[in-house]
Formats: structure tokens, sequence, C-alpha cells
């Protein structure tokens, strides 16, 4: 367990060199979803001052639950075989987002999620909780990411 749990904090947290990593990984998570034929792709990154968090906004036609338990995975990407355009498919670049969040949140219809290291210790990065309510915020975008900052 311990072992376990120090490799899903090597792979979440030192992977990458730069905080701002993440902002790739987003924008190309983005750039590989899925979206209706009639919608114009759309990515919104927001920074909520003054608590820092950061909204991510999205408008792709929503997670599938393969995407909810790749993201709950490490390598096991749910766009191997999937979209041969996908730029990504290794499954771990979602991880990257705990290099300034804790406690990262989803909320794409109908899945409403977090995952918290602070909680959970390492096995936070893997472990979903599943989030009652989504902010309203949401009535616009069906995808969110809110990135609380590190405490």
């Amino acid at each position: 367990r311990a072992t376990i749990g120090r490799a899903l904090e090597k792979l979440s947290r030192d992977l990458y060199s730069s905080t701002s990593h993440f902002l790739n990984e987003i924008i190309q998570n983005a750039d590989d979803n899925a979206y209706d034929t009639s919608t114009q792709a759309a990515l919104e990154v927001t920074v909520k001052a003054p608590d820092g968090d950061i909204w991510i906004l999205n408008n792709e036609s929503g997670f599938t639950e393969r995407d909810v338990r790749s993201l709950c995975d490490l390598g096991r990407s749910s766009k191997v075989g999937h979209a041969s355009s996908a730029i990504g498919r290794k499954g771990i670049g979602f991880k990257s987002v705990f290099m300034v969040t804790d406690a990262p949140h989803i909320f794409s219809p109908p899945f409403s999620f977090r995952f918290n290291v602070r909680a959970h210790g390492p096995f936070g990065f893997v472990l979903p909780e599943w989030v009652a309510d989504a902010p309203r915020l949401l009535s616009t975008a069906p995808v969110t990411g809110i990135l609380d900052p590190v405490t």
C-alpha cells in the first residue's frame, strides 16, 4: 500500500518540471474531446480572485463512464484506439493538475466528482469523491474543472 501510494504521488506531482504544465494538458484534452457536430469547440480559463480558484470551462459533449474511469487510473487513457488523431493517449496528463491543487473538481453531466489528496493521501490522486451539486455557472457549459489552490 505504501509503495503504491508513493508511486501515485511521484507520477502525479513530479512527472512535470513546471507547475504551468497542467494548462498544456488541459488544452490538449480540450482538443481531444468529442463535440456535437453543430458545436464550435470552446475553452475558457478563468482565475477567480481573491481565492485563486481556476475554472476551466469546455463545451464538449460530456464525459462518458469510460472517461471517468480513465481519470481514476494511471496509464489507462480512454483515447487509446478511440481517436487516432488524439494528442493525449498515455493516461497520465490530467494528473498534472495535482501540481497546483490537492482537490480538482470535475463537473460533466451526469458526473460530478473530485479527487481529494488532503482527505485520502496519495490514493486521492485516483479515488473519486462524488459531489452532489454542480455550480450554477454550469448552466451554459457542460464540463468544468475547478482547481482549488494548494494549501
